[in-house]
C-alpha cells in the first residue's frame, strides 16, 4: 500500500511539473487546473476546499463545477460564482442550452450580463444538449461562443449533456464546421473512447470528463484518474466531493508542494 501511494506521488509529481512547465508558455484557453470538484449539493465544492487547507496547509489546484439548470441570470447562479470568485477559484459552469430557437436571445442577452459581471472567475463554460434540434443545439453554439470572445477569450466553451454521449446526436451537432467555435467535449467518465472520433472531427479540441452519477461505479480514484488522464486528450476532469478524503488530499499536497518547491 505504501509503494502505491509513493509511486502514486511520485507519478502525479511528474505529471503537475509537466504541466507547470507546458503551462508556462501556453495560451490561456489552454492552460488550466486538472482537477475539479462536482459542486452538488451547492457548497460541497466549498467544503472540499476548506478541508484540502485544514488537511495540507496548501490551497490545491482545484476547479469547481457548477452544474445550474437554471438561466444564466438567476440571482442563484450570481451568488455561488461569487462565493468562488472571492476564493480566486476557477469554476467550470454548466449551463442548459435554450430549447426553442425562439428562447435564444433572451438567453444570449442573460449570458452577455453574466459574462461581464462574473466571466473572469470561468475557465469553462459548457452547454449541455439533451433534446434540442441540432440546428438549435449549433446556432446556440455559435451565439456563446461570440459572447465568450467578445468578453473573455480565456474561457473555453465546451458541448456536454446526453447528446454527447449519443454517437447519432453528437455526430448531428458537433460537425467539422462546429470547430471554430467548440473547444472542449464534455463526456461522462468512461466515455474516452469518443477521443477517437474527436481528432477527426476538429484535432485540436480536447476533452474534459464529468463524474459519473452517483449509482455509477466511479473506476478509479482522484491521484489514480489524474495519472490515468496523463497523456491523453482529457485537460479537465470532474470528481464528485467523496473523492476528495484526507489521503487523496494528502497525495496531491505532497506532489504540488514537492513542483512548488
Amino acid at each position: 500500500m505504501i509503494t502505491r501511494f509513493i509511486r502514486g506521488t511520485l507519478g502525479l509529481f511528474v505529471f503537475l511539473a509537466l504541466g507547470a512547465a507546458a503551462t508556462a508558455g501556453q495560451d490561456p484557453k489552454t492552460a488550466a487546473t486538472r482537477m475539479a470538484i462536482d459542486d452538488d449539493p451547492p457548497g460541497e465544492a466549498v467544503r472540499v476546499m476548506d478541508r484540502a487547507s485544514a488537511v495540507s496547509g496548501l490551497t490545491i489546484g482545484f476547479a469547481a463545477r457548477v452544474a445550474f439548470q437554471g438561466a444564466p441570470g438567476d440571482p442563484a447562479l450570481a451568488a455561488r460564482l461569487a462565493e468562488f470568485a472571492r476564493r480566486h477559484a476557477p469554476v467550470w459552469l454548466s449551463l442548459p442550452a435554450p430549447v426553442a430557437q425562439e428562447d435564444v436571445e433572451a438567453w444570449r442577452i442573460a449570458l452577455h450580463r453574466l459574462l461581464e459581471q462574473q466571466g473572469s472567475a470561468l475557465t469553462i463554460l459548457e452547454l449541455t444538449v439533451d433534446r434540442q434540434p441540432a440546428r438549435v443545439a449549433r446556432f446556440v453554439a455559435q451565439v456563446a461562443a461570440t459572447e465568450v470572445r467578445a468578453n473573455h477569450d480565456a474561457i473555453r466553451l465546451a458541448l456536454g449533456g446526453p447528446a454527447m454521449s449519443d454517437r447519432v446526436r453528437r455526430e448531428e451537432i458537433y460537425s467539422a464546421e462546429m470547430a471554430p467555435y467548440v473547444d472542449l467535449l464534455a463526456i461522462p467518465e468512461g466515455g474516452e473512447s469518443s477521443a477517437a472520433w474527436l481528432r477527426q472531427i476538429d484535432p485540436l479540441a480536447r476533452i474534459v470528463l464529468t463524474a459519473p452519477e452517483p449509482a455509477a461505479a466511479v473506476s478509479a480514484g482522484v491521484v489514480e484518474g489524474v495519472l490515468r488522464d496523463l497523456g491523453t486528450e482529457v485537460v479537465m476532469h470532474a470528481w464528485r466531493a467523496p473523492g476528495f478524503g484526507e489521503s487523496p488530499l494528502r497525495a496531491l499536497s505532497a506532489a504540488t508542494c514537492s513542483c512548488r518547491s
